[in-house]
């Protein structure tokens, strides 16, 4: 692997949901819409209903045969409710299967919680739950402004955890692709951050050490945990100011994309 020149950092890897999109408040949205259509017809709150159907969507998420697969991508619970696939792998074909039987499911079990038996209802649910997701890629205010400048000065890479189709869904429903060199997704490596696997991928990319990179995302667990263990400068982004609590350390914390020119800058200085 070729080293780059003064160990200059050169490479900027960037994590995709809650760092560059807001993936949590598209999918809130989204349930709390679907809900309208159960308060229309039954008289339920959306926003209870809502937060039934995340209940109901994890605790049966995690009973499917096939959740080790989905689990070793990162897809999430309330993802597998609209994701789109790409069926050429075996082990996405049997994920396939399960997430048909997942998502008809789960309105059913989410409806019966009520006392409400109507598995039309559960298909009108299921289906408008998928479509009206599927329209909402809402972006950060400071996410365009931040990555074009950055692209400037930096090669950028995205790296994500998730079902490629979806992943590729959302990067190009919110128009971002363009903005990187390189998008790499778990789901087409079968490995998942914080996986050492997915940033050797990265970094074999884009031809360089891990002293030349630095990575950015909103979690710990995954983001900031990863790049640790590869010695890759970690860049927490904590836009909601939550406490770390837990015992990794990020070599640097920023509010917004806004700050992470000061990283940069602090980085500079020391090679």
């Amino acid at each position: 692997m070729k080293k780059s020149e003064n160990n200059k950092i050169n490479v900027i890897l960037l994590d995709l949901d809650d760092t560059l999109v807001v993936e949590y408040r598209s999918a809130e949205q989204t349930f709390l819409e679907t809900g309208e259509i159960v308060r229309e017809k039954y008289g339920i709150e959306p926003y209870e209903f809502y937060q039934t159907v995340k209940r109901n969507a994890k605790f049966l998420w995690y009973r499917l045969p096939s959740r080790k697969h989905a689990k070793r991508i990162g897809l999430s619970s309330w993802e597998a409710l609209w994701a789109e696939y790409d069926d050429s792998d075996k082990k996405i074909k049997r994920l396939i299967r399960h997430l048909e039987y997942y998502r008809q499911q789960v309105w059913k079990n989410v409806l019966n919680e009520f006392a409400i038996i109507d598995d039309d209802l559960a298909l009108i649910l299921s289906d408008y739950f998928k479509t009206s997701r599927r329209k909402k890629h809402f972006l950060y205010e400071d996410t365009i402004n931040v990555i074009d400048g950055l692209k400037k000065s930096y090669r950028l890479g995205l790296i994500t955890n998730g079902l490629s189709a979806l992943q590729n869904e959302k990067i190009d429903g919110a128009g971002i692709r363009n903005y990187f060199e390189h998008v790499i997704i778990a789901g087409d490596l079968a490995s998942k951050k914080p996986g050492r696997k997915i940033f050797k991928h990265a970094l074999k990319l884009f031809d360089v050490n891990s002293d030349n990179c630095i990575m950015v995302g909103n979690s710990l667990e995954s983001d900031i945990a990863g790049a640790n263990r590869m010695n890759i400068t970690s860049v927490w982004i904590n836009r909601e100011k939550k406490k770390n609590e837990t015992k990794i350390k990020p070599d640097f914390e920023i509010d917004d994309l806004t700050e992470i020119f000061e990283p940069l800058r602090k980085v500079k200085q020391t090679v």
